[in-house]
């Protein structure tokens, strides 16, 4: 199971997020006659790497705390009115994406922290809703966001797929701890236009020890993670054979004391095919 993040992952839509987010607290500040930091945008504009991922809820109320400055009743109502209208006239799909989602069949689903509202808007404008309706997942859905790992476990647990053998794409550091809460395997994507260096270095921080740049790159990480599921590797103590005089007794010793493992066949053509496989073929 692959599960995606939307905003940054699916679509180009955090730079479009961070633009009137910018200019409405920029706004709101000045209107205060406050001298604050976060009166000039782009101070606000770095501000929010650190927050990337977080919900509107979350980062208003982080502004609130750093600014002291308390936002109108429907400031929150305000700010997600401009940016729906923005995101249903701009927003575009992550190059490529459409046509992985396409490849992966079944096997995929998405987690945002978004509101289904906001992902309607967004994924319809992105010719992308049809084919993401039916396993779109929001955080309105469960207790906590990311970066909780209740999502990605309602996800888990929807689709009867157990953690360890989801892998969750993420563009954001609290996405990635979300996945790693979760059990689950977690690989960075910095497709997105609002990636920065020091947004690269929070996704490690976090703890995506793989980063890939695009959806090529992406794709080759996939097959790689999906190849790795349908292959079952064990390792004995001594070796395959339990005869003392044997020459197999003791021919996964010294892999065994190297932490190795040996790939288990089950496929039966390839067991048939593979030169350094003997048979031995039991008559009556």
């Amino acid at each position: 199971m692959i599960i995606f993040d939307c905003d940054g992952v699916l679509l180009d839509s955090e730079v479009i997020a961070d633009r009137i987010l910018c200019e409405s607290l920029s706004e709101l500040i000045n209107k205060k006659e406050n001298h604050h930091e976060m009166s000039d945008p782009s101070f606000v504009q770095q501000w929010l790497v650190d927050l990337c991922g977080q919900t509107d809820e979350e980062i208003l109320n982080q502004f609130s705390e750093l600014t002291e400055v308390q936002l109108p009743h429907d400031f929150l109502t305000q700010f997600q009115s401009s940016l729906f209208k923005s995101l249903g006239q701009e927003v575009k799909s992550i190059s490529g994406i459409k046509r992985l989602l396409i490849s992966l069949g079944e096997n995929w689903a998405v987690a945002s922290n978004s509101s289904f509202q906001r992902l309607r808007v967004s994924l319809k404008q992105a010719d992308l809703y049809d084919l993401c309706e039916s396993r779109l997942f929001s955080s309105e859905q469960v207790e906590r966001p990311k970066p909780a790992p209740d999502l990605h476990l309602h996800i888990s647990r929807k689709f009867k797929i157990p953690p360890p053998q989801c892998l969750v794409v993420e563009d954001s550091p609290a996405g990635v701890i979300a996945a790693l809460k979760a059990g689950m395997r977690v690989v960075g994507f910095t497709a997105g236009s609002h990636i920065t260096p020091k947004h690269i270095e929070m996704l490690k921080q976090a703890g995506a020890t793989n980063i890939v740049n695009d959806v090529e790159e992406l794709t080759d990480f996939i097959n790689a993670f999906e190849d790795g599921l349908n292959e079952t590797k064990f390792i004995l103590p001594t070796g395959q054979s339990g005869l003392p005089n044997s020459p197999h007794y003791k021919d996964q010793a010294e892999l065994y004391h190297a932490g190795g493992y040996r790939r288990t066949m089950f496929d039966l053509d390839e067991i048939n095919t593979d030169e350094n496989i003997k048979h031995l073929v039991l008559t009556p």
